[in-house]
């Protein structure tokens, strides 16, 4: 018998258990087979126990197939390669490896999973190979999962709220990062808002004294690493408070934001024009010496009383004299200031000097350009022809 002849010792000279191939005793349709156990009594061969198996009774023990897991394959294997049983039935009774499992593990043999320590798992096409070794025995359970079985069976066993809950979260996931992404775009834009606020006169969207001060000491540290030049307007408008008495205050605020389009238009791209308060405006000129700067002045001063402005639409009636198309005219008088002249390098002292020499412009007929300081009074700038 091979159950009795395959562990004689020259044939199982490690003297391991054996299974024997199934097969059908006598007259019985019911498949077997027996596990053949060798006998040493003083490292002596003295027999063979063998005990008949029903295959059926090793399908309950694999775990068969149940109506929650119908496609599930579970194996035993021995070292040779040889399936001794599954937990399902087969037609054929002479199971080896890998020919039941596919073509998914081709360069998979047995040697390498029984080299392996412990339980493990390989990936192959269109599915997994689970494998745990008994023991330190020759045998080994394998259960071999399509990937579609795996997912299967993970989802058959998640709870309804949760797989919903797992389906969601790529979608919770995305609102989430798209919700964080408007409220960062928003706050940027807030801070934006709120930099402009704190830098800009809300009126004429010029720098506010606070903004011009800074930009002032970037351009004296400027000024003072590679000596370049600085130079200082301040302007006013003439006789303001007849304009607001005859045309009204909005009338008023549109001077006031003519000026500070003028501004913005006829002077250098790097100056720095602001509203320091009221109808007073300053322009901060990095690189301007103080014949640039007059220069400039005059220019500007020039422009500013050839533009009409459009009074506001609630304009009192009687403003107009008469004249339905009328507009307003308006003149400023303007100081000049350099850094370091009159030993004026400060924020402070520029404004100090620029504003002594506004007034001196102011004092002398208004509608002109003061640049400097003389003992009997100040000398105003030649206009500029046309």
């Amino acid at each position: 018998m091979p159950y009795y002849r395959d562990l004689l010792p020259d044939r199982n000279p490690d003297q391991q258990l054996r299974w024997a191939p199934p097969y059908r005793q006598f007259e019985s349709t019911e498949l077997r087979t027996t596990l053949s156990v060798p006998i040493y009594v003083e490292a002596r061969f003295r027999g063979v126990v063998a005990v008949d198996v029903s295959l059926k009774h090793i399908q309950a023990l694999l775990g068969a197939p149940s109506d929650d897991s119908p496609a599930l394959n579970r194996y035993l294997m021995d070292s040779a390669g040889r399936l001794i049983a599954a937990n399902h039935d087969h037609p054929s009774t002479d199971l080896r490896w890998p020919d039941v499992l596919g073509d998914a593990w081709p360069d998979v043999g047995p040697q390498t999973l029984f080299a392996s320590d412990g339980p493990g798992m390989r990936k192959g096409e269109g599915g997994y190979l689970f494998y745990q070794r008994l023991g330190a025995s020759q045998w080994m359970l394998l259960e071999a999962v399509s990937t579609a079985q795996l997912y299967g069976e993970v989802f058959s066993r998640i709870s309804k709220p949760l797989l919903y809950v797992w389906i969601a979260l790529p979608l919770l996931m995305w609102i989430s990062v798209r919700v964080v992404s408007l409220l960062f775009s928003y706050y940027l834009a807030l801070g934006d808002k709120l930099r402009q606020l704190a830098e800009r006169d809300p009126l004429t969207d010029l720098a506010n004294r606070r903004h011009f001060g800074d930009q002032f000491a970037q351009a004296a540290a400027r000024r003072e690493r590679d000596g370049s030049a600085l130079s200082m307007l301040m302007l006013d408008i003439d006789y303001f408070k007849k304009v607001n008495d005859r045309w009204g205050h909005a009338s008023g605020d549109h001077v006031l934001q003519r000026l500070a389009t003028a501004l913005r238009e006829n002077m250098r791209a790097m100056d720095v024009p602001a509203r320091l308060g009221g109808e007073e405006f300053a322009v901060l000129m990095p690189g301007a010496t103080l014949a640039e700067a007059t220069a400039s002045a005059e220019r500007l001063r020039v422009t500013l009383a050839a533009i009409p402005v459009e009074p506001a639409p609630d304009a009192p009636t009687s403003a107009t004299q008469g004249d339905p198309g009328a507009r307003i005219r308006f003149t400023v008088s303007i100081g000049v200031a350099e850094a370091g002249s009159d030993g004026g390098q400060t924020l402070d002292a520029m404004l100090a000097t620029a504003d002594r020499r506004l007034y001196a412009a102011k004092a002398t007929g208004r509608n002109r350009v003061c640049a400097e300081d003389a003992r009997a009074g100040n000398a105003e700038a030649p206009p500029v022809a046309g």
